[in-house]
């Protein structure tokens, strides 16, 4: 489970609605596809999104001058604590490589997470042992280039060491998924629609911990 402080309250509900027992969950990001009620102006995200339409629902009643704590933040930092199921990746592109492993525990997690906007995913750092190590052997490939050679030696990297399709190719029309970071280094095809901006989002956090901070700016000026 996530690192979290467990004294910060989480206002977490249940519902009853036929046979079935709900989570309800208000969270601090927008989330898509997912049935919800709606309670003093709170969106409640209903899980397992399995509940039946038009069912009669019951819950507790919670007076109006308690504290019920703070929305559950679905973006993943710091990382997960969870058992070690290895999944061996390798990605090149050019003189640039990686390879590492990555936890099926945490995709499978992944799997499940309620859809969300792309910046979301992008934000996320579910295993920061893993970011590590790319970033560490990826490091000492560009060791040596100057700071604009390294930038786009990196760039054409991200963008060409792994096989895009889009949603609709790889899912069927009408489905959308998005990756996250550790998703595009498991699955042999991504999205490229998210898996692009989560790569891309990660490519400038890599040169602003190079200090390269001339060609972060220069990316700022052309944007």
């Amino acid at each position: 489970m996530p690192r979290k402080d467990w004294h910060t309250l989480i206002p977490i509900c249940l519902l009853y609605a036929g046979n079935g027992v709900y989570l309800l969950l208000p969270f601090e990001q927008k989330v898509y596809a997912n049935t919800y009620i709606t309670v003093d102006n709170t969106k409640f995200y209903i899980y397992p999104n399995t509940m039946p339409g038009n069912s009669r629902v019951y819950s507790c009643s919670i007076p109006s001058d308690e504290e019920c704590g703070r929305h559950l933040n679905l973006i993943i930092n710091p990382a997960y604590l969870l058992p070690k199921d290895n999944h061996t990746f390798t990605v090149s592109y050019g003189e640039l490589s990686a390879q590492g492993n990555v936890n099926k525990n945490v995709i499978a997690l992944q799997q499940e997470y309620p859809s969300m906007d792309i910046y979301c995913y992008a934000a996320s750092i579910a295993d920061e042992e893993v970011r590590r190590g790319v970033v560490k052997q990826l490091k000492s490939q560009v060791d040596g280039m100057d700071e604009a050679e390294a930038a786009n030696a990196l760039l054409h990297f991200v963008q060409s060491a792994f096989e895009y399709k889009t949603d609709g190719q790889q899912f069927g029309d009408g489905v959308e998924k998005s990756f996250f970071f550790d998703e595009t280094l498991y699955f042999p095809i991504v999205t490229a629609r998210t898996a692009l901006s989560s790569m891309l989002t990660w490519y400038v956090r890599f040169l602003d911990s190079m200090c390269y901070w001339s060609v972060i700016l220069d990316m700022s000026v052309r944007r």
